[in-house]
């Protein structure tokens, strides 16, 4: 693990993160992977591990397993076993490397107006393919902020990748149907603030009186998709006690908020009690 803990120290001394948008690193890729080292570094977390898998911590989750971070740089496994229902636009920059045996093919998108994604969602958003390329074992893909590539979307899978990566820019990620290519919603890259968002679906369905205090401190949160769907929560639990809430929103510094709050007061999901 040290000896790519020194490998990435060295890229981001010399270049920071704007130089790996200009120079994806290939040759660190082709140099970990013909050496073996990540497979080097999850022989020695095996190794360290006391008996129970439990004590084992997942850094990041599902496909991705990240091996070594260091400044702005992150190593990554990156496993797709399936299609996916959408094709998903993602932040962040990086170059990777097929380890798994065998081919597997990747697509790229542009998005149709070629204005950048932003956190307000708009349907009306559609990508083009531009093409679809073949990879082999070793071969080293790159991908830039703006691009928008699929590596889920053919009959290849599974397939497995050593990527390294430089820091989001932005922090969600939006989904396109494969069939018609049209946006279908948005979703944040971020882990906590996902598993906020969990935690108030379960209190809007079993919380208690103390879930409701908690529920409304989150109802100022910065991301405007955590205060949202506190404010849903506490309005499952008690509508009226959301009710003042939901009016304060109508003029919420977000416009997906606003118009949400002011639907949920129009329509009488919430009324005054």
């Amino acid at each position: 693990m040290h000896e790519i803990s020194d490998m990435l120290a060295g890229l981001t001394d010399e270049a920071g993160t704007e130089g790996f948008l200009q120079n994806p690193f290939e040759s660190t890729l082709h140099e970990i992977i013909s050496r073996n080292l990540h497979v080097d570094v999850m022989n020695s977390i095996l190794s360290g591990m006391v008996g129970d898998v439990r004590d084992f911590e997942i850094f990041t989750s599902g496909a991705f397993f990240n091996i070594v971070s260091l400044g702005d740089l992150d190593l990554t496994l990156v496993r797709y076993k399936q299609i996916t229902k959408y094709i998903y636009s993602s932040p962040i920059a990086y170059s990777q490397a097929q380890i798994s045996p065998g081919f597997s093919r990747v697509a790229t998108y542009r998005l149709a107006d070629d204005e950048p994604l932003a956190d307000i969602f708009d349907p009306g958003r559609t990508i083009e393919r531009v093409q679809i390329l073949t990879t082999t074992p070793g071969q080293v893909f790159s991908k830039t902020y703006e691009s928008i590539v699929d590596l889920a979307g053919f009959d290849t899978l599974p397939t497995m990748y050593l990527r390294l990566s430089a820091p989001p820019r932005g922090g969600y990620e939006w989904a396109f149907d494969r069939d018609t290519l049209a946006a279908k919603r948005y979703s944040t890259i971020y882990l906590a603030e996902s598993n906020l968002c969990a935690i108030f679906d379960v209190l809007g369905e079993v919380g208690d009186a103390a879930s409701e205090d908690y529920l409304e401190r989150y109802t100022a949160h910065s991301h405007h998709f955590v205060r949202w769907k506190a404010v849903q929560s506490l309005a499952a639990l008690n509508p009226a006690r959301a009710f003042p809430i939901v009016c304060r929103l109508q003029d919420d510094a977000h416009p997906d908020v606003r118009a949400a709050a002011k639907t949920a007061l129009s329509s009488c999901i919430l009324t005054a009690g």
